[in-house]
Parts: structure tokens; C-alpha cells; sequence
């Protein structure tokens, strides 16, 4: 029992590292779209 909550809340970590380096690349690709949509329109 105990070894089976471990092994749940060891997953726990990696899940929360993988989710915080989705969403850095998901607002680094949405900033490098704005400021490409910037680009294409001439202000």
C-alpha cells in the first residue's frame, strides 16, 4: 500500500515539470506568433 502511494506521488513531480515546460513553449510559440502577426501587418 505504501509503496504503491509512493509510486503515484513520485509520478506527480515529473507530471508538474512536463506541464511547466508545455506551457513555457506553449507562451514562447504564442509570443512568436504575435510578433510575427505584428510583422506581417504595416502599421
Amino acid at each position: 500500500m505504501e509503496s504503491a502511494k509512493y509510486c503515484r506521488f513520485k509520478i506527480v513531480p515529473s507530471d508538474i515539470v512536463l506541464i511547466a515546460i508545455l506551457s513555457q513553449y506553449e507562451s514562447h510559440a504564442a509570443q512568436t506568433l504575435r510578433d510575427a502577426r505584428r510583422t506581417a501587418t504595416p502599421s
